[in-house]
């Protein structure tokens, strides 16, 4: 009988009893106590704890869901590229094929690449301006900083090799090597390197249109590396 007598209510009437100065008594009130179901009162507990259950999950997959999208957004940020003068080594090379190569690398990457692009005259203006000729020797600090003033997040630095006379190469043909290190701006350190070397019968201009054309086959997207590994 306990267990069915759990799950039943019981009513009862008490009366509250007054004494009364003539020696009488008097019934004042009465009340009836309840004895409620224990059953009862658990399933609205659980059901509470449930829903605060609920409500912290759906919380927390809210806020997972928006680093997710906010990490997307970072991810296909395109980075800001500033090409630097190339260094011109070898026969027939000079300073101004230095500028010609890398006036051709920004038009390259401008194409092919989803990136932002500083303009070569402003970047020329801003090496003037801070005393750089030779960017071979530009110092880590002197990077980092050249960077931040054009608010690039990659550095470009060429180099441009006539390796013609190195070779023994039959038919005169001219051997032209680039090589292009991608620095990272606010560390200087290199994050890619590409390199291409072609052969040919035609002048070192025209085949530098070609060497370029080829490593900007070995150059990643940029704009997915780059945000990943920032």
């Amino acid at each position: 009988m306990p267990g069915l007598l759990s799950n039943c209510k019981f009513q009862s009437k008490l009366a509250i009893v007054n004494n009364n100065t003539d020696g009488t008594t008097q019934m004042s009130q009465e009340y009836t106590p309840r004895i409620y179901n224990k059953s009862k009162y658990k399933r609205c507990f659980q059901g509470i704890y449930f829903f605060i259950f609920m409500l912290i999950s759906t919380l927390l997959l809210l806020q997972h869901c928006s680093s997710l999208h906010s990490y997307s957004i970072t991810f296909h940020n395109p980075p800001k590229i500033a090409v630097l003068p190339f260094t011109a080594r070898g026969a027939g090379m000079s300073q101004r094929i230095g500028h010609i190569a890398a006036d051709k690398l920004t038009t390259l990457l401008f194409m092919h690449q989803q990136a932002q692009i500083v303009d070569r005259s402003i970047v020329n203006y801003e090496l003037h301006r801070i005393g750089v000729e030779n960017v071979y020797f530009l110092s880590r600090e002197q990077l980092t900083s050249l960077a931040d003033t054009l608010h690039a997040s990659l550095i470009v630095l060429g180099l441009i090799e006539n390796q013609s006379k190195s070779q023994n190469i039959p038919g005169g043909k001219n051997v032209i090597a680039i090589t292009l290190r991608f620095l990272n701006g606010k560390t200087g350190e290199v994050k890619y390197l590409v390199y291409q070397r072609m052969e040919s019968n035609l002048s070192p201009l025209e085949i530098l249109d070609l060497v370029l054309q080829k490593a900007m086959k070995k150059i990643p997207k940029l704009s997915n590396a780059n945000s990943a590994k920032s």
